[in-house]
């Protein structure tokens, strides 16, 4: 069983080269994956009359307006950061296009837990597979994670609808971003963030409550603030990792330490935190 997808896709006229069309994308991820089915069986333009079926031509007749203006309220002669780019309201440029995909099922119409629970990791290896590609989906939710079949009658899961994708240009290694503090520097960091982290004095950051009711180890502590240009928001990643875990939920004696969110050094080497396991 098939779908046809069909919609129209915006043209990027500025850096193409970071916006493949959905179908082109399907096609990066694809290679040198020997999984059935692809992502896409087939993807193609629609055209009328031998011309591209866009917004811009066959429909506007590239007819614009000269200013696009809210009624009653024009835009600024100077602009600030906050206010709208004009160029921003211009119409955008959209292609029609026709995508063949294989039929896959909501992940709400799961069949079992087991099905569910073993479709999960498949979404994440898939995103992953994606980075290392140096494609970034956008728009990851529940309604773009399918469960399909394979032809042994076994199901898997897939993230789809690549249409608001980006391609990157390069990756950055990260360890570049890592704080050098000095010795003092680290000290009054590191009682700041244990201020904020402490169950006495729980604050509000981002509508976001911070206060654990266990300790922190200070190897936590300063790899927190090796990584985050301030405590707060050191102590924001660590509280919803430690919450989201069930690790900042009960009191205990123990505390958390650097293996607990996945982030203990591997041979020796700084690396961004992994859940791996």
């Amino acid at each position: 069983t098939y779908v046809l997808k069909r919609y129209w896709r915006p043209i990027r006229v500025n850096n193409p080269e970071l916006y493949p069309t959905e179908g082109e994308i399907y096609e990066i991820l694809d290679d040198g994956l020997d999984l059935e089915p692809k992502h896409a069986i087939a993807y193609h333009d629609i055209e009328i009359d031998g011309e591209i079926d866009s917004t811009l031509k066959l429909i506007r007749r590239n007819l614009v307006a000269q200013h696009y203006e809210r009624r009653g309220k024009p835009l600024p002669a100077k602009r600030t950061k906050t206010d709208p780019d004009p160029s921003a309201l211009l119409p955008e440029d959209r292609c029609h296009t026709n995508i063949l995909m294989p039929m896959g099922e909501s992940i709400r119409r799961f069949c079992n837990s087991l099905e569910l629970l073993s479709c999960f990791p498949d979404y994440i290896r898939e995103q992953k597979r994606s980075h290392d590609k140096l494609i970034i989906h956008r728009d990851a939710n529940i309604g773009n994670l399918l469960i399909f079949e394979r032809s042994k009658g076994t199901t898997f899961g897939r993230l789809m609808d690549y249409d608001h994708a980006k391609k990157a240009k390069e990756k950055i290694d990260i360890t570049s971003y890592i704080r050098d503090l000095s010795s003092s520097e680290l000290d009054i960091e590191r009682k700041a963030l244990q201020t904020i982290l402490s169950h006495e004095r729980r604050r509000k950051a981002d509508n976001v409550v911070v206060g654990l009711n266990r300790q922190v180890d200070n190897e936590v502590l300063d790899r927190a603030l090796k990584w985050f240009p301030e405590p707060i928001i050191g102590a924001l990643y660590i509280a919803a990792v430690a919450k989201s875990t069930g690790l900042g939920n009960n009191a205990s004696e123990k505390s958390i330490c650097l293996s607990d969110l996945g982030w203990d050094e591997k041979d020796g080497v700084d690396k961004w935190p992994d859940f791996a396991n």
